[in-house]
């Protein structure tokens, strides 16, 4: 069995190489690797340090320049994450925000919005770098101020829209209907295909957790802020389930390759 420092050490680095875009079967045998030389040193009595040196990030970083990056497959998950998105919120504007259930953007939505969600998976990414090999209490607050950018770059269009905004572009309900329909069913597809079923609760449970939220109406600042927390642990435990996935499924292929 590892220590928690070893295990930290295993995760911190799986993380770090995550957001370098390295290949995932790749971050995997790495991990699978070091596991068994973490076990065995640990047994005699060494730490991390001793058998990886006193400066993980570094070799993390070091590790990651002489491993491939995965080009293709991280234009596949921006745009499997984009459709994931659009997805949730064209569901929840239909279902749960608009009375009439018509589908409707002004200008400032339409450039607003994309700008701010690309600035917000760079911050999220600098953010979970940053946090790496950090102690728990440090990588939570990097993690909870991340949050927070993401939620006010967010709010801040929201806001300006209020003010502002007029609208561009409203469809009919049928027509919104039909928009939302093609979409969530092209986000499945994605979903399916991209990591199998276990990925659409990527898109459902944020969804099932929106329309929770409308039944205890969280429509304050705070509930809004709420929401984004609630909705980041729920997509973190997701992850963690989805990683563990993932590694199984590695491991049953490479073992079924040896045999």
């Amino acid at each position: 069995m590892l220590s928690n420092e070893g295990q930290k050490f295993l995760d911190d680095t799986q993380g770090y190489l995550r957001t370098k875009g390295i290949r995932e079967a790749d971050i995997i045998s790495f991990i699978e690797d070091a596991e068994v030389h973490l076990i065995e040193g640990e047994k005699r009595g060494k730490s991390v340090n001793d058998i990886f040196g006193h400066a993980p990030k570094e070799y993390a970083n070091q590790l990651a320049k002489e491993m491939e990056v995965d080009k293709k497959g991280n234009y596949k998950l921006l745009l499997y994450f984009i459709i994931n998105l659009l997805a949730f919120t064209m569901m929840k504007s239909v279902f749960f925000s608009e009375a009439d259930h018509r589908l409707s953007y002004s200008l400032i939505e339409l450039i607003g919005y994309p700008i701010m969600i690309f600035v917000g998976i760079s911050v999220l990414i600098w953010g979970m770098r940053t946090a790496s090999f950090k102690r728990k209490r440090t990588e939570f607050l990097i993690m909870y101020i991340t949050g927070a950018i993401w939620f006010l770059s967010i709010f801040s269009i929201a806001l300006l829209n209020n003010f502002y905004g007029t609208t561009f572009i409203k469809f009919t309900a049928t027509e919104s209907f039909i928009l939302v329909g093609i979409v969530v069913l092209f986000a499945a597809i994605v979903n399916i295909k991209f990591g199998g079923w276990f990925t659409l609760a990527y898109l459902l449970v944020p969804i099932a957790l929106e329309y929770v939220f409308v039944m205890i109406d969280l429509s304050s600042i705070i509930g809004m802020y709420v929401q984004q927390i609630i909705l980041f642990i729920v997509i973190h435990m997701l992850l963690k389930i989805h990683i563990k996935l993932e590694k199984g499924k590695y491991t049953n292929k490479k073992r079924d390759s040896i045999i």
